[in-house]
């Protein structure tokens, strides 16, 4: 049987991590480098690179409203007392 090793990117950078949402990318988890500072950890895909130059570039195209929404989830995610442990 083969194993289906699931590959991981982990991201500090905020308003990064609620683009990479909004273009498929999956949050696993979260953990807490020190009070003041998260680091989200997402399902990696292969376009990954890709896409995080496209961010930096200022050539992304998402929905503006979907990565509204997503900034509002990250947020209630980090505010919320449990937070979301690493899966």
């Amino acid at each position: 049987m083969e194993k289906n090793l699931l590959e991981k990117f982990e991201v500090s950078d905020f308003y990064l991590t609620a683009y990479l949402l909004c273009t498929g990318m999956d949050l696993l988890g979260t953990k807490k480098e020190n009070s003041k500072k998260t680091i989200f950890i997402l399902r990696d895909i292969p376009s990954r690179q890709e896409l995080i130059s496209k961010y930096f570039e200022g050539t992304a195209k998402i929905d503006p409203l979907k990565y509204k929404g997503k900034i509002i989830d990250l947020k209630s995610l980090l505010y919320n007392s449990e937070g979301l442990c690493q899966r």
